[in-house]
């Protein structure tokens, strides 16, 4: 094989490339990730991941990651006697303060609220994406991207 002459199997759609992003996220949200991490995990620059993630998606990639952290900081919240504090450290907020902050400006509400049985029915929750949610979006062509080959400069 000549050198510089790469071989991909198969080449993804753009969403298939979120759904992908998506999985890896769900899968490590109590893990030390970032957008970089991300984009990395589905071979696209910083650059085009998050331009491709906003427009299938309609959420940074940042802010999806914070908003799932916080949707599932809820749930512990409410189904379990563990310590705020732990929790903030569990989903990689740097501080309780820090953690507080994020949550209440999401939710409305603190987190001592949630525990002490603050109804989750008005919470603006983010599930996670779906693959019907991403295949439902029709912003980005579902077509796999163009490989160029470029000579040398």
């Amino acid at each position: 094989m000549p050198q510089g002459v790469f071989f991909f199997e198969k080449l993804m759609t753009n969403k298939e490339v979120v759904l992908k992003a998506v999985q890896f996220i769900e899968n490590n949200l109590k893990s030390e990730i970032d957008v970089f991490r991300v984009a990395n995990e589905v071979c696209y620059s910083l650059f085009h991941f998050i331009r491709l993630f906003q427009s299938i998606t309609g959420y940074s990639p940042k802010n999806y990651i914070q908003q799932r952290r916080l949707t599932e900081a809820v749930y512990e919240l409410r189904d379990s006697d563990k310590k705020i504090a732990d929790m903030a450290y569990d989903f990689q907020f740097g501080s309780h303060e820090a953690f507080t902050r994020a949550f209440r400006k999401q939710f409305h509400v603190n987190p001592t609220e949630i525990r002490n049985g603050h109804s989750l029915s008005i919470l603006a929750l983010v599930a996670p994406l779906t693959p019907e949610y991403i295949y439902q979006s029709d912003k980005v062509r579902d077509t796999t991207p163009e490989l160029l080959d470029m000579p040398e400069k």
